[in-house]
C-alpha cells in the first residue's frame, strides 16, 4: 500500500497486520493500539535521498530542510552508511 495512515488504520480497526517503521507507529503502541507481533524483526534499512537542481546558491530553506532530514536519520543507529553521505557540504558546525 502507498498511504502508511491507511495500514495504520487497517491495523488499529483489526484488518489484519501491516510492516511499518517503530518511529511512525511508536503513538499507537504506546497507547495498546497496536502491539508488535515479530519484535525480534526489522525492516532492512532504505537509503534516503534529498534531491535538488544543482546550483551554487542553494536557497537557506533549501539547506534547512536538508540539514533537519540528515538530522533526524542520522540519529537512527540502524541507518546503513549509504544513507549518511551528503551529497553536498553541510555548513556551519557540526
Amino acid at each position: 500500500a502507498n498511504s502508511l495512515e491507511m495500514l495504520v488504520r487497517l491495523a488499529i480497526n483489526g484488518a489484519g497486520i501491516a510492516m511499518c517503521e517503530l518511529r511512525s507507529v511508536e503513538p499507537h503502541v504506546r497507547l495498546g493500539q497496536l502491539v508488535r507481533v515479530l519484535p525480534e524483526w526489522q525492516l532492512p534499512p532504505a537509503p534516503l535521498y534529498a534531491v535538488f537542481p544543482q546550483r551554487k546558491l542553494l536557497p537557506a530553506r533549501t539547506r534547512v530542510f536538508i540539514d533537519a532530514l540528515a538530522d533526524r536519520f542520522h540519529a537512527n543507529p540502524r541507518t546503513s552508511s549509504a544513507t549518511k553521505r551528503r551529497s553536498i557540504p553541510r555548513r556551519g558546525p557540526a
